[in-house]
């Protein structure tokens, strides 16, 4: 991986074995390291590739999780296409890239024990949960969920605007 820091922009290229993805981002909002203490993270699970973008894209799909995270599906905007790796191409994301707003509602019964409780005293944003179709700008990080197959996500997402 290479990260280089030019004119406000973040480069960043990654390998996923079969092709080289290049992104530029200009990381228009902060994000928000605290919202890590929220994450299950054990080893070998995520690999950061940018500690903070800024995407743009229409939401696919939306689904609201076990561990009280709501993830969506975000088609993204042609500067922001080569974001995605292979793994992103299945039933459930379609393409797009796999964004997580963390911690949005109670967690439920069929959490993954490694998940249990990870939401305790979380004091994060707590966002309208997006509707099918609609155009959005997403900040937060950009990372492979290794233990998911590699598949890229915005994870957690600090902060989301509507696009009129």
């Amino acid at each position: 991986m290479t990260v280089g820091l030019i004119d406000n922009s973040i480069n960043t290229t990654i390998s996923d074995g079969k092709n080289n993805i290049t992104n530029t981002s200009h990381a228009a909002e902060k994000c928000n390291p605290l919202l890590w203490k929220f994450i299950a993270n054990p080893p070998g699970r995520f690999k950061i590739l940018n500690q903070c973008v800024t995407v743009t894209g229409v939401v696919l799909s939306v689904q609201y999780e076990p561990d009280g995270d709501t993830d969506f599906s975000l088609a993204l905007d042609p500067p922001y296409k080569n974001m995605v790796t292979q793994a992103n191409f299945n039933l459930l994301m379609r393409g797009g890239i796999w964004s997580e707003m963390i911690c949005q509602h109670p967690e439920s019964s069929s959490v993954e024990a490694f998940k249990k409780w990870e939401c305790i005293g979380y004091n994060g944003p707590i966002f309208r949960v997006p509707q099918t179709g609609e155009h959005l700008l997403v900040t937060g990080t950009y990372l492979l969920d290794i233990r998911e197959g590699g598949h890229a996500e915005i994870h957690p997402a600090s902060s989301m605007k509507l696009i009129k």
